[in-house]
């Protein structure tokens, strides 16, 4: 946030009154030493379609050789769902679980 408000007073947008009231307000909620509220992760569903795609075309330990990785490692950068890097891991074929 310190970034966005510096670049405002960079940019004309605020005054450099405003910067440092805004500064003052930051630091006296924390703001300085820590971001406000958690940023969630983003989940690539292209490349995990791709990789289930490539499993159940050659099967796990093929699949993770062509990219160059250990099964276990291709499971855990491209199968998200624990259960289903576990499912892989477990069997050269790849099934994805029905819904319950």
């Amino acid at each position: 946030m310190a970034a966005l408000a510096r670049r405002a007073v960079t940019l004309a947008a605020i005054s450099e009154w405003q910067y440092r009231n805004l500064m003052v307000e930051m630091s006296t909620l924390g703001y300085r030493t820590r971001e406000p509220g958690a940023v969630a992760s983003e989940s690539p569903h292209k490349v995990t379609r791709i990789a289930e795609q490539r499993i159940r075309l050659y099967g796990l330990d093929r699949a993770a050789s062509l990219t160059g990785l250990l099964p276990d490692e291709f499971s855990a950068l491209y199968l998200p769902d624990p259960y289903l890097a576990r499912e892989s891991a477990e069997s050269d074929t790849y099934a994805r679980p029905a819904d319950e």
